[in-house]
């Protein structure tokens, strides 16, 4: 930061806000380190679900090696754009690693207004345990 060199980021903010918002140097680190660890954990947890549900189910996890070597093979260490695109992994880790949505347009929903462009984070949780919304949803299927 001190070379001009940063780019825009929380901490960045916070730090040349510092004196507007009256943080002590101690607090800034705690903010800062609280949204890192928050990102950290999501994306660490994740993954250990996905590893998790693999080595549980052993037949999804052969489905997306096989997949994965009919598609790269055991040599290449990257895949391109479109060979993604297909791959059930794609689809298993899109299932664990949800970005939240944004409304296209205002909606009313319980008397309340989420106006167009609100960032919108779905319970997931309640979805993905709601037998009218998806069937069976105690089971792990990759391939929904």
């Amino acid at each position: 930061m001190c070379e001009g060199t940063a780019r825009p980021s929380f901490a960045r903010f916070i730090l040349e806000h510092q004196k507007q918002y009256q943080f002590e140097d101690k607090e800034l680190g705690y903010i800062a380190g609280g949204m890192f660890a928050a990102g950290s954990d999501t994306s660490a947890s994740a993954i250990t679900i996905m590893m998790m549900a693999a080595t549980t189910h052993t037949d999804a996890q052969a489905r997306v090696q096989e997949e994965l070597d009919n598609v790269v093979g055991r040599t290449r260490r990257k895949l391109s754009p479109d060979q993604c695109r297909h791959l059930a992994i794609r689809k298993g880790c899109r299932r664990l690693l949800r970005f939240p949505h944004c409304a296209t347009k205002d909606i009313i929903w319980n008397n309340y207004l989420i106006p167009a462009g609100a960032t919108v984070i779905g319970n997931h949780w309640a979805i993905a345990n709601d037998p009218e919304v998806l069937p069976e949803p105690k089971k792990f299927n990759p391939q929904r």
